[in-house]
């Protein structure tokens, strides 16, 4: 992320205006990609699941742009965003505005009725969180390559293509991962034994997290049709981000605290999180780690070839990450 801010800042300052349409349009979800490899989904996911999800959120993009954009062309109000204001259109822009968060949500909904062979929350995590940064990539692709070819950026002062650049790259997307995130959970979610005689509760504090999207993109609508100074725009847009962040990490919280768990193994385990050797339970007993947050071919691994003592050497043990 560091990288990706540093390097949005200095095209914004040199006005290096290719890079900066391709990092602020490609930089985060190319960083969320390079996550699902870091953490071994491509070998516990469906490649079809995953490959659906980015399809369908990238057409979904790709049409809502062209869809709206007689609209948001009246309403032409931010340089590599034209018409993203609307503050001339009350009701246009708050459907827009919303409507685009809702589709963010479509991904996700099509891979479950899919049925995928896992209910884990953390899937579902991934899938949402896939499908809408597919959605916001595709459109800020859409959006700003004509911008770009026709050379309506090239007059703006350096300093207001780095708020934008900082707005639509860091902002934006980080804000529809987790939305897409939040959704995903809840189609995800299987409550367990852990969710005690009222399960009900769980699901219904996932849904109020899942309104809150549309809060969310209301709020943002909300801030562009104020027409605010470039930074104090910036820092509600990132305010936003911040909340919706926070609500993600609740419900990855509560979704792992409740779902049904994977089956015990009678055996120890080695924690990834923290390298010790600890009874194959939901959280780890000494760091506290879930265990479904590390990968499905990692968790059957070290429960088929759990730790053992060493020969000659008490209390020690070894065993295969």
């Amino acid at each position: 992320m560091l990288i990706l801010l540093t390097g949005l800042i200095s095209s914004a300052l040199l006005r290096l205006l290719g890079p900066l349409v391709i990092i602020a349009a490609l930089g985060v979800p190319l960083l969320f990609v390079l996550y699902l490899w870091q953490s071994g989904l491509f070998r516990d996911m469906p490649g079809h699941a995953l490959v659906i999800a980015a399809t369908v959120g990238a057409a979904l993009g790709v049409s809502w742009v062209l869809l709206t954009g007689g609209v948001l062309a009246r309403a032409y109000g931010i340089p590599m965003a034209a018409g993203f204001l609307l503050q001339n259109l009350f009701g246009a822009g708050l459907v827009v505005s919303v409507g685009g968060g809702i589709l963010m949500a479509v991904p996700a909904v099509v891979v479950r009725l899919l049925k995928p062979p896992t209910r884990e929350a953390l899937d579902g995590f991934v899938i949402g969180t896939l499908g809408a940064l597919s959605f916001t990539a595709a459109a800020t692709t859409t959006r700003l390559a004509p911008q770009f070819v026709s050379g309506l950026i090239d007059d703006v002062r350096p300093l207001r293509l780095l708020v934008e650049s900082i707005l639509y790259g860091i902002a934006v997307p980080l804000t529809a991962a987790a939305t897409g995130g939040v959704l995903g959970i809840l189609l995800w979610f299987s409550p367990g034994k852990r969710a005690g005689e009222h399960p009900g509760a769980v699901r219904a504090t996932l849904l109020f997290f899942s309104g809150l999207v549309a809060v969310i993109y209301s709020a943002i609508w909300v801030i562009d049709a104020a027409r605010l100074p470039k930074w104090p725009q910036l820092a509600m847009h990132i305010l936003m981000a911040l909340i919706a962040l926070l609500a993600v990490r609740v419900c990855v919280q509560l979704a792992l605290l409740h779902e049904q768990p994977d089956p015990y193994s009678g055996e120890p385990v080695l924690c990834m999180h923290c390298d010790r050797v600890v009874p194959d339970m939901a959280f780890c007993p000494a760091c506290g780690a879930s265990s479904r947050a590390s990968s499905r071919s990692s968790r059957s691994i070290r429960r088929e070839s759990p730790p053992v003592p060493e020969a000659g050497k008490p209390g020690t043990v070894h065993g295969n990450v």
